[in-house]
């Protein structure tokens, strides 16, 4: 078991990871466009590192007529 995958990201980690903001990693959450967050107990939450790792290889690249 890789360790390294089981540690646990913070909303201002996964913000600073993806450049969205909370409000739309809401949005997304329910929208079932990105990964759920754990509960940790009261109002803590937490994504794996691997989840979101998943979910970044998925995203499709932008053409070149779009940048």
């Amino acid at each position: 078991m890789d360790i390294s995958k089981l540690q646990l990201l913070s909303w201002k980690q996964v913000t600073g990871l993806t450049n969205l903001s909370k409000r739309t990693i809401q949005r997304r959450i329910k929208a079932g466009s990105f990964p759920v967050p754990l509960d940790l107990g009261g109002n803590s939450r937490g994504w794996k590192i691997k989840d979101i790792e998943v979910w970044i290889n998925k995203l499709e690249k932008v053409s070149v007529g779009d940048i």
